[in-house]
């Protein structure tokens, strides 16, 4: 995640949490310390249990519609041998974050272009130092690294063309029931639909029967792929179905803290290219609202500023739609009951630093 001048922009760095530190920031603490987590976040269950308790230790910054986004496609893995790509290592808190909540099972690959990240590499901690921008390098990744995982995070760089590049690259390379989650898709700075939302809807349009679901978070795309040890979970119940995307968007202030569905037998699949990408323009707006550190200047001096958070404020659709489920033959919106927080907070001690 990375912010400039209180808007979120898309930066030449990867980085899980990618706070920007001058090359001569007194904010970089001693990596030799890197190791050091808070214990009670260890010893919480979910990924925003964990979240909310980490204290001490390497940097991590996160959304927390991302951390809601992990639990709900990441908790069937917890107790399980599971292989997890995550591009954008940066500080390493994250590396704690997985391994506490999905446990011993958990093994670690990370992509990152700062070579200060080959520091966290051990047992279950696999680092590669590539551009994720670059298709070349995702055949060497796949090649010499690792065949195939079970998880991808795509924290990184955050430009339309890299995420755009890691999907059409490393998806073929998720496991059978595995997940593609994409972060930080933050359209104020940038044309996503055109440069990301649109190739990726041809993209997995193409991939037929092996796209279970997408599902849409304000910041957050999540790809579930089909088959493997994956169930698909029972239908929600929805309070009220509508035949045209129009209407159902009008209905949503009538139907708050309920679920409501969209669905057309005329239409055919939702899963096709044209289909896709009318769902993701139609939620365009869940990845832009303005975004403000608070306190004021605290983005860029962890040392002066350890305590952060980059606030939202709501437009008219992120006040009314929390997620949106885009199934083979019928997408359903969930209607927060009432306007959702979208923030995400600075968590750790240690932080390395991107110099530019």
């Amino acid at each position: 995640m990375k912010f400039v001048a209180a808007i979120v922009l898309s930066c030449l760095a990867s980085g899980a949490s990618a706070l920007v530190l001058g090359r001569n920031s007194s904010a970089v603490h001693a990596l030799a310390a890197a190791r050091s987590n808070s214990s009670a976040a260890t010893k919480a269950g979910g990924f925003q249990e964990w979240y909310g308790a980490y204290t001490q230790g390497r940097g991590i910054w996160k959304w927390d519609q991302a951390l809601v986004a992990y639990q709900r496609f990441m908790s069937r893995y917890t107790g399980q041998p599971v292989a997890l790509l995550e591009i954008g290592v940066q500080s390493g808190g994250s590396i704690d974050m997985y391994k506490a909540v999905l446990g011993a099972g958990c093994h670690y690959y990370g992509m990152d272009i700062n070579s200060a990240c080959s520091s966290y590499q051990d047992a279950t901690t696999t680092i590669a130092i590539l551009d994720q921008g670059d298709a070349a390098q995702w055949t060497h990744f796949f090649t010499n690294v690792v065949g195939n995982v079970d998880v991808l995070v795509d924290d990184g760089g955050h430009q339309a063309f890299q995420m755009t590049t890691t999907m059409t690259s490393a998806f073929p390379h998720v496991n059978a029931g595995g997940v593609h989650l994409i972060e930080d898709i933050h359209g104020q700075n940038g044309d996503y639909l055109t440069g990301m939302f649109n190739p990726v809807a041809t993209f997995l349009a193409g991939q037929g029967a092996a796209v279970a679901s997408v599902h849409i978070y304000p910041f957050v795309l999540v790809v579930q792929k089909s088959g493997g040890t994956y169930a698909p979970p029972p239908k929600t119940a929805a309070a009220a179905t509508f035949a045209d995307i129009a209407t159902m968007l009008a209905a949503l202030p009538s139907h708050l803290g309920q679920v409501v569905e969209l669905a057309n037998p005329a239409w055919g699949s939702h899963h096709t290219g044209d289909a896709l990408m009318n769902m993701f323009k139609t939620f365009y707006d869940l990845h832009q609202g303005a975004v403000t550190p608070v306190p004021a200047g605290c983005f860029s001096d962890a040392i002066k500023f350890p305590q952060c958070t980059m606030q939202v404020t709501n437009n008219h659709l992120q006040s009314l739609v929390s997620a949106v489920d885009i199934y083979p033959t019928y997408t359903q919106v969930h209607v927060a009951a009432a306007p959702p927080g979208i923030f995400a907070s600075r968590k750790g001690t240690v932080w390395i630093p991107y110099g530019f």
